[in-house]
């Protein structure tokens, strides 16, 4: 794993090891170790330990008894199944948020701050910080995607909720798509 710079340490601790376990760095079922990580990582044990909170309510890490922690893993079925809630949750917060500025280059950032339900915005912002950003990383092509980013907000600012839906669901399958034929590579 490479060093971390000292901004919001925690933060960065957790996306590194959700990009580890998404990688198929750290298997499923596999212990990691507070200590392990902050030596490779360069840091204390504080935030590691402040990071293995917010991935065990992510769902990436449990505790298991004598402070150990294992890994869950990374299968198609949960990218799957988090790109399906993912587009449903963004839906939701489009049909709900009137007058909401949307734009391509931001989409995500925007529809999150257009969020009035506090507990759903927690879980699209996990949704975002998990798997999605991986899958992005990945990508060989990800601009071809913005296409789809530009048709979400045009259907959002014509009110045509039905072709929102659709493009949204068909956004995010044909993301998962790509992400199983990288994968393959």
């Amino acid at each position: 794993m490479k060093m971390l710079e000292n901004l919001d340490v925690k933060q960065q601790i957790t996306e590194q090891i959700i990009y580890e376990i998404c990688a198929g760095n750290f298997q499923e079922g596999q212990e990691i170790r507070q200590e392990q990580i902050a030596r490779e990582l360069g840091v204390s044990r504080i935030p590691v330990r402040e990071a293995f909170i917010l991935l065990e309510t992510m769902g990436y890490i449990r505790k298991l008894p004598n402070r150990r922690i294992e890994v869950i893993g990374f299968s198609e079925d949960r990218v799957r199944m988090e790109f399906a809630l993912q587009s449903k949750i963004e839906y939701e917060i489009l049909s709900s948020a009137a007058g909401l500025k949307v734009n391509p280059d931001s989409l995500r950032e925007d529809i999150l701050d257009g969020c009035q339900v506090v507990s759903i915005s927690r879980i699209y912002d996990t949704l975002l910080k998990g798997s999605y950003q991986y899958v992005l990383q990945v990508l060989k092509n990800p601009a071809e995607l913005k296409l789809y980013d530009e048709k979400v907000c045009e259907y959002y600012e014509k009110g045509e909720t039905e072709s929102l839906l659709n493009t949204l669901e068909t956004y995010y399958k044909l993301l998962y798509t790509k992400w199983k034929e990288c994968k393959k590579e």
